[in-house]
This record gives C-alpha cells, sequence and structure tokens, in this order.
C-alpha cells in the first residue's frame, strides 16, 4: 500500500511539473509586453539607397513598439531563402523583404503565408505577385518622367539609345518600360541596344566601354540604377565623348548629386524616397496584421532631379 501511494505522489509531481513547464512557455506567443515582430531581409544593406529605407523602418518602427529583426542576404538568394525561413519558425507577426530575385522568391512568400504570415516586399515584387502587399516607387512613372526629361525639358528627340535594364528585376523592368512607353511618340530616336547593365558600377563600366566601341555614334544613355549610371558615366569620360553623350538615370546617390552639380553628362535622375517606403512599410504591415484592407501595391512618389533643384533636394 505504501508503494502505490509513493507512486501516485510521483505520478502527481510529474503532471504538475509538466503542466507548470508548459504553462511558462513563451514560443509561438506575443511577448507579455505586447510587442509585436517584424523579420526584414534585404538584398543588400551596402547601398546607402536600403540604408536610408532601414532608417525609415527602424524610426517607424520605434513609434509604433515594434520590434524588427533584420538580415542582409548580399546578393545572395540562397541566404534570404533561410533567413524568411527563419522568421517563418519564429513567427514573426511579418516579413518584409526586398528581394533579390523576383521570380524566385515567389516560394519563400508562398511557405510564409502558408503558415499565416503576411508577407510586403519592398521596391522590388515578385513577378507572380504572390506578395499581399508591394510597396515601391511607382517606378512606370518614373521612368516615364525620365524619359519627358530628355525630350521635353532638353528638347533631344532624336539620336542612339543606350539602355541599360536589369530584366530580372521587377522595379527597373518597370522603369525601362515607362521610358520606352515615351520614347514610341519620338521615332527619331533609336535604340541602339538595350541590354543588362550589370547592377554595380564596375560591371557597367565594363558594359558600357563595349557599347561606346560597337556603337560609335551614340549619343544617349539611360541607366535605370544609380550604380549603373555612374559606371556609365565613368566609361564615357574614359572615352572623351562626356560632350557627345547625354546621361539620363534612376536614383540619386551623393555621388550622381555631385556629377550633377559639375555639370557632368549625368543631366538628370528620377530620385526615389527610400525612408518613406520604410515608413509606409512599418504603418502598412501594421494594418495588415490587423485585418484591415489596403490595395495589392502602394506607390511612393518621385520625382526628376536635375541641376536646377539638386541644391534643393540635396540639403
Amino acid at each position: 500500500m505504501m508503494k502505490k501511494r509513493i507512486v501516485l505522489t510521483c505520478l502527481l509531481l510529474a503532471t504538475l511539473l509538466v503542466s507548470s513547464a508548459c504553462s511558462n512557455s513563451t514560443a509561438g506567443k506575443k511577448k507579455d509586453d505586447g510587442k509585436i515582430t517584424f523579420g526584414v531581409t534585404f538584398q543588400t544593406l551596402q547601398h546607402e539607397f536600403f540604408v536610408s529605407m532601414k532608417k525609415g523602418l527602424e524610426e517607424t518602427a520605434k513609434e509604433h513598439n515594434v520590434e524588427i529583426l533584420f538580415s542582409d542576404a548580399n546578393f545572395q538568394f540562397d541566404k534570404q531563402q533561410s533567413a524568411m525561413e527563419d522568421f517563418s519558425s519564429q513567427k514573426v507577426d511579418a516579413i518584409l523583404t526586398v528581394p533579390v530575385n523576383s521570380e524566385g522568391i515567389a516560394s519563400s512568400i508562398k511557405s510564409a503565408k502558408s503558415k499565416g504570415i503576411p508577407v510586403v516586399t519592398l521596391d522590388i515584387g515578385s513577378n507572380e505577385e504572390v506578395e499581399d502587399l508591394y510597396i515601391a516607387s511607382d517606378n512606370y512613372l518614373g521612368g516615364k518622367l525620365a524619359a519627358e526629361y530628355l525630350t521635353k525639358t532638353l528638347g533631344i528627340t532624336s539620336g542612339n539609345i543606350f539602355i541599360m535594364t536589369a530584366p530580372e528585376d521587377l522595379s527597373i523592368r518597370e522603369r525601362v518600360d515607362g521610358f520606352k512607353e515615351v520614347l514610341k511618340d519620338f521615332p527619331n530616336i533609336k535604340i541602339a541596344t538595350d541590354q543588362h547593365g550589370g547592377v554595380s558600377r564596375d560591371k557597367a563600366l565594363q558594359i558600357t566601354e563595349n557599347v561606346l566601341q560597337s556603337n560609335p555614334k551614340l549619343d544617349i544613355i539611360f541607366s535605370s540604377n544609380d550604380e549603373m549610371t555612374m559606371g556609365a558615366l565613368k566609361a564615357v569620360q574614359a572615352a572623351k565623348k562626356e560632350k557627345d553623350i547625354t546621361i539620363i538615370g534612376y536614383d540619386l546617390s551623393q555621388d550622381i548629386a555631385e556629377e550633377i552639380k559639375k555639370g557632368s553628362a549625368i543631366k538628370a535622375v528620377t530620385a526615389q524616397d527610400p525612408y518613406a517606403i520604410g515608413k509606409a512599410a512599418i504603418e502598412d504591415a501594421l494594418k495588415l496584421i490587423n485585418k484591415e484592407k489596403l490595395p495589392k501595391k502602394i506607390g511612393i512618389d518621385v520625382k526628376v532631379v536635375d541641376a536646377k533643384n539638386i541644391d534643393e533636394v540635396t540639403n
């Protein structure tokens, strides 16, 4: 009888211990302070555009008592996939991502959503449009504004143009599409070549050098991101054609601002507001998790920056 009582007592204690352990577990639950957590994965943080976006995310998150877990993929798609899997395992309230690859990101987005985690893409969307929300500059409009500046403000309505693109990047495709839409009204502007600009400054320099050699009568370059713009400029300067070629770019960096001020071949760029993208991302992700209805895409304003307004924009 005594042995039976001892066994029953041990079983009761074991049950109480298990029950206590389960009740004290915080796995999969919000913190006691009620703080919401977002996982954010960038394609890179080695670029001032995304550093500014990160600042917008951080400052707005602080205002709304949101904790952010950051990951920098450094242009490695497998690293970005792993980060999104980790965020899902940690049961974050939402995932915000600047995709390395618009095509490949769809599977990671679908996986997170299958676990009930909303996904917001920033600056670059997925080709399949499977995210809950896409927040970016109005890139199609930005491309149109760049072409309108070329043809209407500068009055350049003829010549041979090199269009620098990156088809794997949805936002860049939108910029190029907008630019080409305006060119339809100017048949005397001939596309000498439309090819990948390399994305990075060094690659853009090499590609532009090759284009200049094969197209000695090139008049115009449209570059769809800031690093390609600077690479193209270096190639034009090396070829001593800065007075012969007009460069219109997309994205404003400190280097480009200095070149515009100096009166280089870069005459204007379409400027984005990455801080505003980061700010909107936090505010709209909160609306998503609160089940508020939002449009599939939210566009952030862009504008053309040239020598006339560069000081106003950069000060």
